[in-house]
């Protein structure tokens, strides 16, 4: 399974990470990027898109990603100004 910058897009992130979960066999492989916007911002919803409107922090997606065997995983930021994180991740579904 392939996801990649598809969350900003969605309403709810629960029910997508419990889909895709459902969705990948045993031992299959996610691959996965998507930006972990700073906490504050998400709680107070600072930000608004009409065709983003969807801001996950740092916590939703480490909860998701650890259901998988980490094969690869990089954080990055997209620069030194930005409080925002870019997560890379592949893991294989292990149960």
């Amino acid at each position: 399974m392939v996801m990649i910058n598809v969350l900003p897009h969605c309403m709810d992130a629960l029910k997508i990470f419990q889909m895709l979960y459902e969705s990948i066999a045993p031992k299959g492989m996610i691959i996965f990027h998507e930006v972990s916007f700073n906490m504050n911002i998400v709680k107070n919803n600072q930000i608004y898109d009409a065709g983003h409107p969807l801001l996950v922090d740092s916590v939703l997606l480490n909860e998701f990603i650890d259901k998988f065997k980490k094969v690869y995983c990089k954080k990055t930021k997209p620069g030194p100004e930005y409080i925002d994180e870019c997560v890379f991740f592949a893991g294989t579904k292990e149960c």
